[in-house]
């Protein structure tokens, strides 16, 4: 199970590396805003490590704004979700499925805030 869903996190991170490079490079203002939810430190245990070492240099490569939430504990993980949907994060990765239903619900909420699935896309057109 852990490494299908390393797999997925790996998949996504290269997709979203792809659709970012497809475009020009962004201006100082249209940085994508990218989170990370750990559940525990990326220097304990196997998994959240190796993803770090993923993550860490695409974000440094591809300018984006990365802020990584560590040790969140599941009952917690909604309340970091929820302020970096008000905040207008663009992309939000989680290392662990055990915070799936805080994401779903953090997305409905932020979708519904917005009033698109996609902020992003209002904001990279030319």
């Amino acid at each position: 199970m852990k490494k299908r869903v390393s797999l997925i996190l790996a998949v996504l991170a290269i997709a979203a590396v792809g659709v970012s490079s497809a475009t020009s490079a962004p201006s100082a203002g249209d940085r994508l805003k990218v989170g990370v939810i750990t559940v525990s430190g990326v220097t304990q245990g196997i998994w959240d490590p190796l993803h770090y070492a993923a993550y860490n240099p695409i974000a440094k490569k591809m300018k984006w704004d990365l802020d990584i939430a560590q040790a969140v504990p599941y009952g917690r993980a909604g309340e970091v979700l929820s302020r970096w949907g008000d905040a207008g994060y663009d992309i939000v990765f989680s290392t662990d499925n055990g915070f799936e239903s805080a994401l779903l619900v953090a997305a409905k909420a932020t979708r519904t805030r917005s009033g698109s699935s996609c902020p992003t896309s209002r904001r990279r057109r030319a």
